[in-house]
């Protein structure tokens, strides 16, 4: 095969939107857990899993066999000798390291500028304490941002495709 780096990224395309695992865990002690992939999404507030996540799931879902469909047709394309690239598990795999520095925009500049005086500190990966406070009312809770094995395995597979972008052959 003419160029093997660019067949295994298209191919670990395949098996990473095959894979049934969330990419991130996030949470606030016990009010919300987050865990999410491009691909699926579970929310649970107060320990009620919330249904309206089915309703993405469904778009996400159509948005998984997307990319298995590109990722294949681009393999057989790549068999017959025609070089095509699909990078979306790259930039996704990089771009959901924005998440929590999202998050840290979020609760230390917009909810400010709502009123509220929060103290979230920057972290991406690990657990930190967030204090929230409104008028005499005060909020002290543990938030929580974990990658998963999944996340770690697309995050290689993006390095695969970089490489491939790379050295062309």
């Amino acid at each position: 095969m003419k160029y093997p780096l660019t067949a295994l990224s298209l191919a670990l395309n395949v098996v990473i939107a095959l894979l049934p695992f969330y990419w991130w865990s996030y949470g606030i002690d016990g009010l919300i857990v987050i865990k999410d992939s491009p691909f699926q999404l579970y929310m649970n507030l107060l320990g009620q899993d919330l249904t309206i996540v089915e309703i993405v799931n469904l778009f996400l879902f159509a948005f998984r066999f997307y990319v298995i469909t590109v990722s294949s047709i681009y393999l057989i394309y790549l068999y017959k000798g025609v070089r095509k690239t699909y990078g979306t598990v790259y930039y996704l795999s990089y771009l959901y390291v924005l998440d929590p520095v999202i998050l840290y925009l979020a609760f230390n500049y917009v909810l400010p500028f709502l009123g509220y005086s929060t103290s979230y500190p920057f972290f991406i990966i690990g657990k930190e304490r967030m204090e929230l406070s409104y008028s005499n009312a005060q909020i002290s809770a543990t938030v929580f941002s974990y990658p998963t094995l999944a996340y770690w395995f697309s995050l290689a597979s993006g390095i695969i495709y970089l490489a491939s972008r790379v050295l062309k052959r």
